[in-house]
């Protein structure tokens, strides 16, 4: 095998393993995301423990106006 080989494969295998790294983490975000989002639908107090992430503050706050959304019964049909 070739230096120019062999520094192409190490190469391929550096981006394989950092496409798996994106993945896992994107995973992990929405994970907390839908937990946030769930917390707040069913009305419950923000985890503080996950407060900081910005993930779960996000689907928390969707999930809280959905809440009160359902609550007062309100329908926004216009796009923001």
């Amino acid at each position: 095998m070739t230096l120019n080989i062999s520094l192409e494969t190490e190469q391929q295998q550096r981006i394989q393993n950092d496409l798996v790294a994106v993945e896992a983490q994107i995973e992990r975000e929405t994970d907390i995301h839908s937990t946030g989002e769930f917390d707040g639908v069913i009305g419950l107090e923000p985890n503080p423990d996950l407060w900081s992430n910005l993930s779960y503050r996000n689907g928390y706050l969707i999930g809280l106006a959905r809440f009160y959304d359902e609550k007062y019964q309100v329908s926004i049909n216009e796009p923001f």
